[in-house]
């Protein structure tokens, strides 16, 4: 019983947390975010393997600003630069805030696609 016990409790666990992560590098590969933006509006489409699983607007008069956030998930020990993400503020509701852009690796990156997002919707916000 104890061997039954000890194989249970140290050597099972094994495969199942390979099977999680193998299952979360290919989400991570298969993943995707695009990104159009309108005078107008500005849309995001989240795909997973190709299957869209979201779709979201928000409209330009909306948008208070496109801030940028280290996302903490991409660090390691070995870069130099962080990785950003975009998100594009909603006026008076957070919870509609929404990601414009992610896995931007440097904060030249960073500040190169929020201009191109700022200049291509005709936000008026101040470039930082």
């Amino acid at each position: 019983m104890l061997v039954i016990a000890l194989v249970g409790a140290f050597v099972v666990p094994f495969p199942v947390f390979g099977v999680v992560f193998v299952s979360l590098a290919a989400y991570m590969l298969a993943n995707s975010l695009t990104v159009d933006v309108s005078p107008s509006a500005i849309g995001i489409t989240r795909r997973v393997f190709g299957v869209e699983v979201r779709r979201r607007e928000l409209r330009t008069a909306e948008v208070e600003g496109i801030e940028p956030q280290i996302a903490a998930r991409y660090q390691n020990l070995f870069s130099g630069e962080p990785y950003f993400r975009l998100i594009a503020r909603h006026g008076s509701r957070r919870k509609c805030d929404m990601v414009v852009a992610e896995s931007l690796k440097g904060e030249l990156m960073m500040s190169r696609i929020r201009d191109l997002i700022i200049h291509h919707s005709g936000l008026k916000i101040r470039q930082a």
